[in-house]
């Protein structure tokens, strides 16, 4: 069988610059900063004030002497948590990003989504976007053309063709996105994350197509949050953790140590560090709290499970979402759920720091290890900070009459026994 990829000792560095003492962010904060300037220069103190603002510099690796054969017709899953290197590794693939050192050997012309909608404009229509974002992914104007009446079948928004996509729901974009994107013939197809958008139905249609085209001979290389695809979709999965690779092999084994490693650092509450200027809006810190509303990781059946989410928002939002998922150890979405009504949708929210509560119910799990995603975004397709199978959690009690339940869930349905007459 022919290597379709092949890398060899890639690693990437990216400079980090920081700068010492206060940052200056209003015409306030500045002339103050000014006016202390001056009095510091006046008592001899310049040399000080010019020690404060000394910016520095960190190199941080993002991958590090990452090897790797994938060959022609194999589906490869990455899994890793984030800002393991694993966005970083497909835009090398992609040439989007030069390597720091070592080399990539790809045989075949590659196409890369590694961001739904890239290359949409809000005031085109759907039919010009066709062409504009065809034209952004490397398509021709006439093999668009060619594809034309097939990208607007599988993404289902005939009679919206010439209305402006800024108009569209969120689903109608992303299967318009996704559909241009998927109708690119290469050899190699890189997938970055682009699942985790649209309804059920809408993201078992992806994965159809992400099928049809490795039962075609072409190549997957293929990141997701969603484990279960991953499992079901690729035949090869590799575990990156700190830029290097962990694990390299059969999914289903991979994304179990992968999960695993987790159950081993979760504490029942995480702080995340606040990131940059840059970040519109972050989530702080979530935690799991028992019905007295003390931290835990260990619940039992018969009691419901809180999840607490803190986040700051940076500018006001009139459109947002905040979404959790639940995660078995083999992988399969237990069920996930989001603050957004797709009737009423949610009131804005001005920048500053809230907390979102989402409460699980009493006998809906069954006893197992379960795995936490949250993340925020802004509808319909952006998402400003993801955190997927972060933490996570235990079920545990025997429950009706001591029998041990069977099967996803645990939830007491209700069963009516009458004899007949």
């Amino acid at each position: 069988m022919k290597v379709a990829i092949t890398i060899d000792g890639v690693s990437k560095s990216y400079v980090i610059h920081h700068k010492q003492g206060p940052a200056y962010n209003t015409l306030r904060d500045a002339m103050s900063a000014g006016a202390r300037g001056v009095v510091r220069k006046i008592l001899g103190g310049a040399e000080e004030r010019s020690r404060e603002s000394v910016p520095t510099e960190e190199v941080f690796w993002a991958l590090r002497d990452v090897s790797l054969q994938v060959q022609s017709g194999d589906r490869v899953g990455i899994v890793g948590r984030n800002g393991a290197g694993k966005s970083t590794l497909l835009k090398i693939l992609s040439r989007i990003t030069p390597p720091t050192s070592g080399e990539v050997r790809i045989r075949g012309r590659i196409a890369s989504l590694l961001e739904v909608g890239t290359g949409f404009h809000p005031e085109l229509t759907g039919r010009e976007n066709i062409y504009l974002n065809g034209a952004v992914l490397g398509m021709a104007r006439r093999e668009i053309r060619q594809k034309f009446d097939e990208i607007v079948a599988f993404a289902e928004v005939e009679k919206f063709l010439d209305t402006p996509v800024k108009k569209y729901s969120s689903g109608m974009y992303t299967r318009l996105a996704f559909a241009v994107a998927a109708q690119l013939e290469s050899e190699i197809l890189v997938v970055d994350e682009v699942l985790s958008v649209g309804d059920a139905q809408f993201q078992q249609k992806c994965l159809g197509k992400m099928q049809s085209v490795a039962d075609s001979g072409r190549t997957v290389v293929y990141v997701s949050h969603n484990l279960s695809s991953v499992t079901d979709l690729c035949n090869t999965a590799v575990w990156i953790d700190n830029g290097r690779i962990r694990s390299v092999g059969n999914p289903s084994q991979v994304v179990k140590a992968y999960l695993a490693s987790v159950v081993s650092t979760s504490q029942g509450v995480v702080v995340f560090a606040p990131p940059g200027e840059h970040k519109e809006a972050y989530i702080a810190s979530v935690a799991f709290r028992d019905p007295l509303g003390a931290i835990a990781t260990l619940f039992d059946v018969e009691e419901p499970i809180d999840v607490e989410i803190k986040f700051s928002v940076r500018r006001k939002f009139s459109s947002w979402r905040m979404f959790a998922a639940i995660t078995r150890p083999d992988g399969i979405t237990v069920f996930s759920t989001t603050t957004w009504d797709y009737t009423t949708h949610r009131p804005a929210v001005d920048p500053g720091a809230y907390v979102a509560r989402m409460r699980i119910p009493a006998r809906l799990l069954a006893e197992s290890t379960y795995f936490l995603t949250v993340a925020f975004g802004e509808p319909p397709i952006k998402r400003h900070d993801v955190h997927e199978n972060f933490m996570s959690f235990q079920v545990a009690g025997q429950t009706f009459d001591n029998k041990r339940n069977i099967g996803l869930l645990a939830y007491p349905f209700e069963w009516d026994v009458k004899k007949e007459d």
